[in-house]
């Protein structure tokens, strides 16, 4: 059910994400976008904490749970880049290895 539910977050997510971002005309518009007023600003501020919490966590549960972190360390670029996928999919991983 775990996994299920992840896959489908996956998927939703990231057909909006694709289509908001088409709908703006890709990466750097989206970005601009984003960044162009102060409440937006401090939303991905605050998601960008978020995240680096959860990268933080990536790491130490791949620790525990054996998981190599290499797999983690590509969590992190995605996260990076892409916010919630690389966290979404590691948890994916680790669901799966269970």
């Amino acid at each position: 059910m775990i996994i299920a539910s992840i896959v489908v977050i996956i998927f939703l997510f990231g057909l909006y994400t694709y289509k908001v971002g088409n709908d703006v005309g890709g990466y750097v518009p989206f970005w601009r976008a984003l960044l162009k007023s102060g409440p937006s600003k401090q939303v991905t501020i605050d998601l960008y904490i978020a995240i680096t919490i959860l990268c933080i966590w990536m790491v130490y549960d791949a620790l525990e749970m054996g998981i190599s972190l290499v797999w983690v360390g590509l969590y992190i670029l995605v996260a990076v880049f892409m916010g919630s996928f690389g966290p979404l999919l590691y948890l994916l991983h680790r669901f799966l290895i269970v």
